[in-house]
């Protein structure tokens, strides 16, 4: 197989989610019924197993991988997308200042270790409350307010 060396992946977060969980039992229900916010809040696991699979897919080809989406511009989750080793984040204009200092003030071994404990992790709400608290102590000052 040849590949051309300018090829990316984009991950889309909410079409991946999409596609994944269209075989699972009554969810297209709730994707139908336009509650698909909380279908990507409780599946957040799965999305960053998926994700974390995507990468190491792509980069074993030699393929660049770049997320967009609303996960991709959450400062909240900047360290776990930074730990998953995506090669670029696409996010709205407003939130690239938060997200830049949060990248300037950390590396990769303290992102891939946050992201290792995240995947032992079962449900979205421990995995939420775990790197809420995280960034807190990290960048008091800018999740504070967040965690309260």
């Amino acid at each position: 197989m040849y590949l051309c060396p300018s090829i990316t992946i984009d991950i889309v977060t909410s079409v991946i989610l999409y596609y994944a969980l269209y075989a699972v039992p009554g969810v297209r229900t709730v994707l139908f019924a336009g509650i698909f916010a909380v279908v990507t809040i409780i599946m957040l696991p799965l999305l960053l197993r998926l994700v974390k699979r995507v990468v190491e897919a792509g980069h074993h080809a030699g393929i660049e991988v770049a997320m967009c989406g609303g996960m991709a511009g959450e400062p909240l989750y900047t360290m776990v997308l930074l730990g998953l080793e995506l090669d670029e984040l696409s996010m709205n204009s407003l939130v690239i200042p938060r997200v830049k200092k949060i990248i300037r003030a950390v590396n990769m071994k303290e992102c891939r270790a946050l992201l290792k404990k995240v995947l032992t992790m079962s449900t979205a709400s421990e995995i939420e409350y775990y790197v809420r608290n995280y960034m807190n102590k990290k960048f008091p000052d800018d999740f504070a307010e967040e965690t309260q």
